[in-house]
C-alpha cells in the first residue's frame, strides 16, 4: 500500500460522506411523502433523536419542546 494513499481515501471518504449529508438527505427531505411525514411528527411532538435512542425512558423533570425551529430541552416543576 502506498503511503500517499491514506489521507487520499481519507478525503474520498469525507467527500462521499459530505455528498449524502449536503445533497442527498435534504433531497430526500423535499420528497412529499417523507415531508410529510417529518411535518406530522412534530405536530405530534415526537422528537427525532427519540426514534433512535427510544430505549432510554423520560427524564423526569425535563420535557423536549421546538423553540425557533429547533429542539431544546426545558425543565418543569415536578410538583406542579
Amino acid at each position: 500500500m502506498n503511503k500517499k494513499s491514506g489521507p487520499f481515501r481519507l478525503l474520498l471518504a469525507l467527500l462521499a460522506l459530505s455528498i449524502v449529508w449536503l445533497a442527498i438527505l435534504p433531497a430526500l427531505g423535499r420528497i412529499d411523502r417523507v415531508r410529510l411525514r417529518i411535518e406530522s411528527q412534530e405536530r405530534r411532538g415526537i422528537h427525532p433523536d427519540a426514534m433512535f435512542y427510544s430505549e432510554l425512558g423520560p427524564l423526569k423533570g425535563v420535557q423536549i419542546v421546538r423553540s425557533g425551529g429547533a429542539w431544546k430541552t426545558q425543565d418543569f416543576d415536578l410538583a406542579r
